[in-house]
């Protein structure tokens, strides 16, 4: 009988032993998908250091400054941030504009800690971006695959890699907290990821990656009292960063242009004060001459209500939207509503 109870008791040892390691085995597949994912992008990622000179708003005397201004109206400075390599081929990275903005030396160091020299290429203000190309000797870059917008949902798990503080590329992981942020003064086009991710100083320009190594936005922001990381961040997405992108294919520049249109956000306050019965979409208050607009037939007091398939809940959202279809050289239609008819109003870029 003690036999049997022996041998009983063997056998459960041994299928809990293989359970444990069957379970072990998950859990080390599990922990090890991140290094595998970080170890394949890090060489995408770059550090950039810039030297420059700025204006020093200290200096009073102005007849003074008049007689050296080209000597002590200028102020030294040092930057650091980080960027992305987006076409290895051609030396590419993109970055933030606020990284390199009044530099006159650009140099980029790569995973390896080769530095080499870079120049800017072109910029956009109103997205923050700026394309880079490297000027020095290069070879075997690896560049990041670019994650398709419609793929990226809240609560996604994201990592994010930067050089913070200047102290080398460094990654923090998180969970996207909500997409579409807008109305944070940032920059004049907003529709930002928001992130726990901790992002610092420093890690402007550099990778929001999902779990499958591909780039879904360029960190560029952070919502703090202290000016440090307090779990709410904010990177520029894939949808605008193939806009830019596009924009320098079609047109080998990056187009800073808008279609001409001031307008405001219509919302409870401002359809009941101008009795109308929806209470969203854009109201247009003013129109440049000689834009687009003017060009295309807008006129002051239409309502913005749809640009294509997209319903234009705030001024925000008409920005944004016009950026990626110009961008990509899309037929764009506004649905506009002029004294209570609906029209469509093809904007020509």
């Amino acid at each position: 009988m003690n036999n049997i109870f022996l041998l009983i008791n063997l056998i459960l040892n041994l299928i809990n032993l293989s359970f444990c390691n069957n379970l072990n085995n998950n859990n080390e597949y599990k922990y090890n998908v991140f290094p595998k994912i970080i170890k394949k992008v890090m060489p995408a990622i770059v550090n950039i250091y810039i030297k420059g000179n700025k204006y020093d708003n200290n200096i009073k005397n102005k007849i003074y400054n008049f007689i050296y201004k080209n000597i002590l109206k200028r102020k030294y400075f040092g930057g650091l941030g980080s960027g992305v390599i987006i076409d290895s081929k051609n030396g590419y990275i993109l970055t933030n504009y606020h990284v390199i903005n009044n530099s006159n030396l650009i140099k980029i160091q790569l995973y390896n800690k080769k530095e080499l020299q870079a120049k800017l290429i072109d910029f956009d203000t109103k997205v923050d971006l700026a394309l880079l190309k490297i000027i020095s000797p290069f070879k075997n870059l690896v560049d990041i695959k670019i994650s398709d917008f419609k793929n990226i949902n809240v609560g996604d798990q994201v990592i994010a890699i930067g050089n913070p503080f200047g102290l080398g590329q460094t990654v923090t992981f998180g969970i996207i907290s909500a997409l579409g942020r807008s109305g944070i003064n940032i920059h004049g086009i907003e529709n930002f990821i928001q992130t726990d991710a901790s992002i610092n100083k420093g890690n402007s320009g550099g990778a929001l990656i999902n779990t499958k190594g591909e780039l879904i936005g360029i960190n560029t922001a952070i919502l703090s009292p202290t000016g440090v990381n307090i779990g709410i961040g904010f990177a520029i997405p894939s949808n605008t960063i193939n806009g830019l992108i596009n924009q320098i294919k079609y047109y080998g520049k990056i187009k800073k242009d808008n279609i001409g249109i001031h307008g405001i956000t219509i919302d409870n306050y401002i359809s009941k004060k101008n009795n109308l019965n929806i209470n969203y979409g854009v109201l247009i208050k003013e129109i440049d001459a000689n834009s687009i607009a003017k060009k295309c037939g807008l006129l002051k007091n239409d309502i913005i209500l749809y640009i294509n398939k997209y319903k234009i809940k705030k001024f925000s959202d008409l920005k944004y939207i016009l950026f990626i279809n110009y961008s990509y050289k899309k037929k764009t239609i506004l649905k506009i509503l002029r004294n209570n008819i609906n029209i469509d109003i093809l904007i020509k870029f």
